[in-house]
């Protein structure tokens, strides 16, 4: 059994196959390659690792940076693409993250000093010139970054199918709110 439940433009499938055979319901799939060459447009999230050595807190090569990873391991280098090549998007993504954590004032986003092909996600304090790594953030803080960064990086680097398993996790109402609908 198969259905599609759509949200404005986001399309969510839930689609069983066994074996050769597809079962689609009302799905405007017609054969198992057309299928396949659609899921391969369908990207999943899950942004619930955020403990020590969570691949969202890992150093990471700076030019791993085409698409947000499903786990966010690329974080720090795809917000530096943001950055330097879609300014606009970055400084909502900023403002979005400033909303819920009101002492963030930015992303430090260079490359490591003693190796320039690598990065990992740091960010300066409001009322301090010092500047912290990933795991001073509190594990809803970080996942919200992760959804935000998603939700609001530009529309042509966005999958055209987004499935995210709970995205509530570790958070409270507000900060959902915060999130475009």
């Amino acid at each position: 059994m198969g259905r599609i439940l759509r949200t404005s433009n986001l399309k969510l499938m839930i689609v069983c196959i066994h074996r050769t055979e597809m079962v689609c319901k009302g799905c405007e799939f017609r054969g198992l390659r057309r299928l396949w060459e659609d899921c391969a447009l369908v990207r999943r999230y899950q942004f619930h690792d955020t403990g020590r050595h969570s691949p969202i807190k890992k150093t990471n090569q700076i030019d791993d940076n085409r698409s947000l990873r499903g786990d966010g391991a690329n974080l720090a280098a795809f917000l530096h693409l943001l950055k330097v090549r879609h300014v606009d998007s970055y400084d909502l993504i900023r403002k979005t993250v400033q909303q819920v954590a009101p002492f963030f004032f930015d992303f430090q986003l260079e490359p490591l000093a003693l190796n320039p092909d690598t990065i990992k996600l740091e960010w300066r304090h409001k009322q301090s010139d010092r500047y912290w790594d990933a795991s001073a953030f509190s594990d809803g803080t970080l996942r919200f970054i992760a959804l935000a960064t998603l939700f609001l990086q530009p529309v042509e680097l966005r999958p055209s199918v987004i499935l995210l398993d709970e995205p509530e996790l570790g958070f409270i109402r507000l900060q959902l709110d915060c999130l475009p609908q």
